[in-house]
């Protein structure tokens, strides 16, 4: 009997060794996966700072800035639009 109860206590501790370095290989994958989230989300803050850097710059023909024209070029299609639904 004793044998046995050996037996099984051996095997138990051989399933708990195994069963903690199964953790700490996931842990080390989540920690890659962390840093790669953190590189890809510096790359997007770069990139939406870019863009935004751009629609701020003047651009050379009548010095408004892209944002600007975009505006401007909304207001028109807008107070079209409005002049089109008035008609009889």
């Amino acid at each position: 009997m004793r044998l046995t109860v050996a037996t099984t206590y051996t095997t138990a501790d051989a399933h708990m060794s195994c069963s903690t370095t199964a953790p700490d290989r996931t842990l080390s994958r989540l920690a890659r996966a962390h840093r790669q989230s953190g590189q890809s989300t510096i790359a997007y803050v770069i990139l939406c700072a870019a863009l935004a850097a751009a629609l701020l710059v003047p651009l050379p023909p009548n010095n408004l800035t892209a944002a600007q024209q975009l505006a401007q070029a909304v207001r028109s299609y807008y107070s079209d639009l409005t002049f089109f639904i008035s008609l009889p």
